[in-house]
């Protein structure tokens, strides 16, 4: 299937597209882009507007109880801090910041003894030994 987009731009909606081919929900009943992922990838391909969201909703019965969105990946759901927090509407998608991607000793050395509680190693390392003199040699 040719999506129009081009690799990297597509929005990471799979989650939401594999639960509905699985579930036959209540709220079946809508059926506009916004709240239906086939819908959405229909409107998608058709008419070139990829969705940034789709509504998950919940019923009892015939009676909404809860809609959150669910957001293109990187993005989450974040309250707004005020309204109902069984609305959609007063949840927005936003990216989360990540930090600077420094790595500390204390980082590596939490991994390191984690893998180690396993039986694991690190792709392509040597033990440390080697490690550091593999490290000198290079030099």
């Amino acid at each position: 299937m040719n999506l129009p987009c081009r690799a990297g731009e597509a929005p990471a909606l799979g989650a939401a597209i594999g639960l509905a081919r699985r579930r036959r929900l209540a709220g079946a009943a809508y059926r506009d882009a916004d709240h239906h992922a086939v819908s959405a990838v229909i409107k998608w391909v058709e008419q070139g507007v990829a969705p940034d969201k789709i509504i998950a909703t919940k019923f009892d019965g015939a009676v909404l109880t809860r809609s959150r969105p669910i957001c293109a990946y990187p993005g989450e759901a974040v309250y707004n801090g005020s309204g109902d927090i069984d609305v959609a509407a007063n949840f927005s998608c936003q990216t989360p910041r990540f930090s600077d991607g420094v790595v500390t000793d204390g980082d590596l050395v939490n991994i390191r003894n984690s893998l180690k509680q396993r039986g694991l190693m690190l792709p392509n390392r040597w033990p440390d030994d080697s490690l550091s003199a593999a490290r000198v040699s290079r030099r």
